[in-house]
Parts: structure tokens; sequence; C-alpha cells
């Protein structure tokens, strides 16, 4: 499954999220995989109606383990998306699932 659809079908329609925070969400789902984002604390919280801004600092990081060891190009993949979905946009917001 393509990374967008996975977002896309995993997120309730009542997830609103900005152009940046969907990229950033994106591309963590086509790194770790359709099954595990979809399995996810971050999908759960973005479906509780958390702040997105919140869940994907908070969440996105601890996706940075390969075979349980810390991976320091995961490091900064992580450390590059959580960046991307906190820059500013003018993008407007976008229903994840609408995306």
């Amino acid at each position: 499954m393509v990374a967008q659809d996975c977002i896309a079908t995993a997120t309730g329609s009542g997830v609103t999220i900005n152009a940046n925070q969907y990229g950033a969400i994106v591309s963590w789902a086509f790194n770790v995989g359709c099954p595990a984002a979809r399995s996810s604390t971050l999908i759960r919280r973005l479906n509780r109606d958390e702040s997105p801004r919140t869940v994907i600092s908070e969440e996105l990081p601890k996706w940075n383990k390969g075979n349980g060891k810390v991976l320091p190009g995961l490091v900064r993949r992580r450390r590059a998306e959580v960046e991307l979905a906190e820059k500013p946009t003018s993008d407007p917001g976008l229903p994840a699932a609408g995306c």
C-alpha cells in the first residue's frame, strides 16, 4: 500500500493536519511500513483528536531503532520529519483522509 493511502485509511475523517504535518507522517509511514504505521500509538492518538503537533513531536522520535538498536540515520530522519511538521505553512489544514 502506498504511504499516502495508508495514512488516509488509517486516520479518521475528523483528523485535520496541515500540509507539512501530512508530509512528515507520510515520510514516516513510508519508512516504517503501513502495518506498523496503522497500529501505531501515533495514529491512535491522532484519531483521539489529540493535537497533531504534540503527537508528532512526541511519537515520531520513538521510531529510531533497527533490530533493537538506535540508528543515527533514523534519529536524523525522525528529527527532520518533526522539523517539517513543526514548520509553519500557509497551506490550509487538510483532513488526513481526504489528502
